[in-house]
């Protein structure tokens, strides 16, 4: 199976997110791979609450995917692997 190169678009994400909110609120968790750290890390604090989950854990899941829609971190995190990737390089 092939994974197409092309970006994603804001509904798909959308759709990955909230079938993944369902799942976390049912204790199951998987890695999503269209959907960044933050907001899986935010998964795993709702599915490791379950059944107890918060409205507090709901909205902090979905801040983290609003920012992921907004590019917020993006540009931190990319320059943080790019002088990663250059340490690599002299130390190789």
């Amino acid at each position: 199976m092939c994974r197409s190169s092309k970006p994603r678009t804001d509904a798909e994400l959308r759709r990955q997110f909230e079938w993944a909110l369902g799942e976390a609120q049912r204790g199951r968790s998987r890695t999503h791979f269209l959907l960044n750290s933050d907001v899986q890390d935010a998964l795993l604090e709702i599915m490791d609450a379950t059944p107890d989950v918060s409205a507090d854990l709901i909205a902090a899941a979905q801040s983290a995917f609003a920012d992921q829609l907004a590019g917020v971190g993006r540009n931190i995190r990319d320059t943080e692997f790019k002088e990663l990737f250059e340490q690599s390089r002299r130390s190789g």
